[in-house]
């Protein structure tokens, strides 16, 4: 466990120098290992953190917090490792100084204080780092520890995981080439006694809210296999999965990943990393640790790359200033851009307090902003491509309401397939409205070409039918939407949305239309069709991506179950009344 913080330690530093301030100040952020600990009511966690000061001045009397919860309390205490064991500690709950490029050492323990009707679900807990003189950054990613809640004398698996370049990252040394990892565990739950325990490999993404879910279906192919801890040799050829009998003992194993020829993944520890889960005879989540990645992929000639070379799927966040923050944390918003081969662009966001349409005063987790574009290529530069999007969009309070407020805004920045796009400057659409207002984001807009981008969609194994998560293991809950899709492609389905605000009368659309493939080679897809039965009738275009292999938590009505779907969302836009909405639907994968 200790190795693998020293590890993400070296990830934080390579995630955190390129948002390196200019003037003197700390600069802190902090990782977690491992990422899932399994407790039950009233016992007491632990998990190891590397907090890392990018800046160029001490972090003064630093303490870990977590949110508000009836749920969880936090202590913490400043720890020294030396290789690769604990040998000293401080005082608990005792400040700390984090000096300016050092990295120190903490650990946290976790207590459940009541039931959170969750059994063997991760459930995240928030940490954040205040100092006198800063705010320290939890990396979505990288710095929540998650709880399984499990019954009395349940499995706890701990792991730690080295990658062969030392320093917590699985580099992909070649387009389409193979990179091992290597992985102890050990169960110091279960009572002392052994128990048999599924690990499986995981790729694991961040983009879209602070707690990671697993993308089974990724243009890289993941096995494991138990190995010989004196040899390194596996015991049996590696495979999806591998299951073994886990006591106080440790035992070793090798993670295979190799790349598909096509993707190019840029290093970002804090969204994208390669897990091992640990799952117990009920399924239940045991245990998890990550490891980060990158591979190089190919890169468009931009002499002559068009924007075709950069279609796909990109999920962005934004940041606010310094000092604007929210739950102690600089992001406000994410969500996902689709890149059309033609150069039209959707664009479907979530924000905080206020991001691309900001609202002062307001901290709405469900305002919403859609926005169509076109993309535009520009002159040549150190092998890299200036690009701009310019946005007319939209945002309302909540994807079911029928109010909305335009706004038009500009991204630019240089462009390479896996790498950042540039900066945003968000100018406001309707004047009239005192709450809008032009809002540079100098902290930061960032997009990264998404590995779903090259997921390989035919509408036969699209088929089927999808509904919304709520639905699949609660009968009692309403379907707010519903998409049908045949093996031609042919798609129907309804949504409902809210006339006014606060949420009344709500009014179902049906839809009909077709849905087409923008390039076989890429997971954008085409709708065109109509809107009918309610008073956002008419034509209606929009794109869908395919998500396969997702894995997600049902409500139950009483508490949740982790459920294996496939999702696919779709992103409806009406052409006259410029409404959209977009739903992830998601059907059960079951086993034939």
């Amino acid at each position: 466990m200790f190795r693998i913080a020293a590890a993400l330690s070296a990830s934080l530093l390579s995630l955190c120098l390129a948002s390196h301030a200019a003037e003197a100040q700390p600069n802190v952020f902090f990782a977690i290992e491992p990422g899932v600990r399994t407790q039950t009511v009233g016992d007491v966690r632990t998990a190891i953190l590397a907090v890392v000061n990018a800046g160029d001045e001490t972090a003064e009397n630093c303490a870990f917090v977590t949110s508000p919860s009836p749920i969880t309390s936090l202590d913490y205490f400043e720890i020294t490792i030396s290789g690769g064991a604990i040998t000293g500690t401080g005082p608990q709950n005792s400040p700390f100084d984090v000096p300016a490029g050092e990295t120190r050492y903490a650990a946290i323990a976790l207590n459940i204080t009541s039931d959170f009707q969750a059994h063997g679900i991760p459930i995240s807990t928030r940490q954040s780092l205040a100092c006198d003189n800063f705010v320290g950054q939890g990396v979505a990613g990288i710095s929540r520890l998650l709880l399984s809640q499990v019954p009395a004398n349940s499995a706890d698996v701990v792991s730690s995981l080295a990658a062969v370049s030392g320093d917590g990252v699985i580099r992909i040394a070649s387009n389409g080439g193979v990179q091992r990892a290597g992985a102890a565990m050990v169960n110091i739950g279960s009572g002392g006694a052994a128990e048999s325990i599924t690990v499986r490999p995981e790729f694991r993404r961040s983009a879209f809210s602070g707690v990671p879910f697993a993308l089974r279906g990724a243009p890289f192919e993941l096995q494991i296999c138990e190995t010989n801890p004196s040899t390194g040799q596996c015991l049996a050829p590696p495979s999806d999965t591998v299951t073994v009998s886990l006591d106080g003992n440790p035992r070793t194993a090798s993670i295979v990943v190799r790349d598909h020829a096509g993707y190019a993944a840029r290093l970002a520890p804090d969204t994208s990393r390669i897990a091992l889960t640990f799952l117990d005879s009920n399924d239940y989540v045991v245990g998890r640790s990550s490891l980060a990645y990158t591979s190089p992929g190919p890169a468009p000639d931009p002499q002559t790359a068009s924007i075709a070379d950069y279609a796909g799927i990109y999920t962005f966040r934004t940041t606010g200033n310094d000092g604007e923050q929210y739950n102690g944390s600089r992001d406000y918003s994410d969500g996902y851009i689709v890149v059309d081969p033609d150069g039209s662009v959707w664009l479907s966001g979530y924000y905080t307090s206020g991001v691309l349409v900001p609202t002062p005063g307001r901290q709405s987790l469900t305002t919403r902003q859609f926005a169509l574009g076109q993309a535009q290529l520009g002159a040549v530069s150190d092998g890299t491509q200036a690009w701009s999007i310019a946005f007319d969009g939209w945002t309302k309070e909540n994807i079911g309401h029928q109010n909305s407020t335009e706004f038009s805004a500009l991204l630019s920045g240089r462009v390479a397939r896996g790498y950042t796009l540039g900066s945003l400057t968000v100018t406001a659409g309707d004047t009239s409205n005192s709450s809008l207002q032009a809002w540079p984001l100098p902290a930061g807009f960032r997009a990264e070409f998404d590995a779903i981008s090259l997921q390989t969609v035919d509408f036969p194994s699209l088929a089927g039918e999808y509904a919304a998560p709520e639905t699949l293991r609660d009968p009692e809950a309403a379907n707010r939407y519903q998409i049908l899709v045949d093996a031609q492609g042919t798609v129907s389905g309804f949504f409902q949305y809210f006339v006014d605000n606060p949420p009344t009368n709500p009014e179902r659309c049906d839809y009909t239309g077709t849905l087409s493939l923008a390039d076989p080679a890429l997971n954008v897809i085409r709708f065109s069709g109509q809107i009918t039965g309610c008073s956002l009738a008419g034509p209606a275009t929009g794109v869908g991506i395919s998500s396969p292999g997702v894995t997600i938590f049902a409500s139950t009505g009483s508490g949740f179950e982790q459920v294996d779907s496939d999702q696919l969302t779709l992103l409806l836009r009406n052409t006259q009344s410029r409404m959209a909405f977009d739903f992830p639907a998601v059907r059960e994968i079951t086993s034939n």
